[in-house]
């Protein structure tokens, strides 16, 4: 489940950039782009294990058949993924903005006054 939901996750973020590009070209705007790691892929929620499951990790840190069990339970599955992801090399992903040219041409004024 946790598989599925990292590849959608990914999945979307590359229809989001797409659709971004094609409607700055349709516009005749640009794209900024901005690099993120490869967790911001899912919400703080999913990536984050229960409060519960953190407690007894704290516990029992010492005892390695405890440690391994607490990892294998089903809400570390999601950090599972994104670690499986930056091991074959997608250890980022791309956000993209899209500007027009009227918007990026007044962004540029304004930020020449401030500066004056």
């Amino acid at each position: 489940m946790a598989r599925v939901r990292v590849l959608a996750a990914f999945k979307a973020n590359i229809n989001e950039a797409v659709q971004k590009v094609d409607r700055a070209m349709k516009r005749r705007g640009y794209v900024k782009v901005e690099e993120n790691l490869v967790s911001f892929l899912v919400s703080l929620k999913d990536f984050m294990p229960s409060p519960a499951l953190l407690m007894r990790a704290t516990f029992n840190y010492r005892d390695p058949l405890k440690s391994y069990q607490l990892i294998s339970q089903p809400s570390f599955d999601i950090i599972n993924e994104l670690e499986s992801l930056n091991q074959i090399g997608l250890s980022c992903i791309y956000v993209l903005d899209t500007f027009s040219f009227l918007g990026a041409f007044i962004s540029m004024i304004s930020s020449h006054l401030y500066r004056a």
